[in-house]
């Protein structure tokens, strides 16, 4: 495995930290913990722009990403509306299923693609269900309804095309699942 695709790999792994921006305070007093996230979206979102613009090489960008936003972008674009409107019962699984079965995606495609789509989705299944029924309750309809996200998440996965990226439809996706589902079955 090349350079740039190990640390790819080890940013997606990265990505349950993100959960911890639900341990800033939502009143910081002068203003709020949405108005950062936004504007730390909007500060990336710029300098996106300004790298795309001057093709600025990268560590991990894959080619094609420097004419377009990169998966990064589309990972914390998916995570705004998360933080903003969700709460951390439902992006610690989401991040975590995303952050560990995305690069194990790769690894089964280019490696051993007879594992894929099985592999991935009882991995994703396992770390979602277990966070999910830990930080909820562990009931039929919390491991239907992480079925059903689960396969949301790995079919959204597989969705390629030059618009979106799928690190934004791994998370998203799934997120909208999960809320509507949820409301449904919990």
């Amino acid at each position: 495995m090349e350079r740039n695709e190990v640390f790819r790999k080890m940013v997606h792994m990265c990505a349950p930290l993100f959960a911890l921006t639900y341990l800033i305070p939502e009143d910081l007093g002068f203003t709020s913990r949405d108005v950062v996230v936004v504007t730390a979206w909007l500060l990336f979102a710029l300098f996106e722009a300004y790298r795309i613009r001057k093709k600025i090489p990268i560590l991990g960008l894959r080619e094609y990403e420097y004419g377009r936003p990169s998966a990064a972008f589309w990972m914390i674009s998916a995570f705004v509306p998360m933080i903003l409107f969700f709460p951390l019962e439902y992006a610690l699984p989401l991040l975590a299923g995303f952050g560990f079965v995305d690069p194990l995606i790769g690894i089964l495609r280019k490696q051993d693609p007879r594992w894929y789509p099985m592999l991935p989705l009882i991995v994703y299944y396992v770390i979602f269900v277990t966070i999910f029924a830990i930080m909820t309750e562990a009931t039929w309809n919390v491991m239907l309804l992480s079925v059903i996200v689960t396969i949301s998440a790995i079919i959204a996965e597989g969705v390629k095309n030059k618009i979106v990226d799928d690190d934004f439809l791994m998370l998203f996706v799934p997120l909208v699942v999960l809320w509507i589902a949820g409301s449904l079955l919990i």
